[in-house]
């Protein structure tokens, strides 16, 4: 049974399952694939994400797994996916990278915070101790520019 570690913004591939962006979803999860078949014929195969309602999955698509608390999106490659019962251990590690963006501002703007380099401000909440921030060329327009730490009240 493998184990797969992945944080937040990770995206794990096996063997036909794209699991992408978990955000907001931390602990160990099991990822089940079961194979529903007729006299040997696969009519479908079911995905369930921590326990949670069986997904059928009959073709090439995205599907919203939950395990009833916390929802997953898993991009399925039908034509990938064995023909084997399995279950995977996944451990999601809630940790992520947050870029400075659009120059000087209040460090608590999600205006801000973009997942990327230079990217597109706007992240939901301020970076917390489980993430990882990064001041790089691209942050400011121009120099001298700064970042007030002081939150606003």
């Amino acid at each position: 049974m493998p184990f797969w570690i992945i944080h937040s913004e990770d995206i794990i591939n096996n063997t036909g399952i794209t699991l992408a962006n978990p955000t907001g979803v931390a602990g160990t999860y099991a990822l089940a694939k079961d194979v529903v078949t007729q006299d040997g014929v696969i009519l479908r195969h079911d995905l369930s994400w921590g326990g949670g309602t069986a997904q059928p999955v009959t073709e090439d698509g995205v599907y919203t797994l939950s395990d009833g608390s916390n929802t997953i999106e898993a991009t399925v490659d039908y034509s990938e996916l064995s023909i084997e019962d399995e279950t995977d251990n996944v451990r999601i590690e809630k940790v992520s990278k947050r870029y400075w963006v659009n120059g000087p501002g209040n460090f608590y703007d999600p205006d801000h915070w973009s997942h990327e380099s230079g990217g597109e401000g706007g992240l939901i909440g301020s970076p917390n101790d489980d993430d990882d921030i990064v001041i790089d060329e691209n942050s400011f327009t121009a120099r001298g520019q700064f970042i007030n730490f002081k939150e606003l009240v």
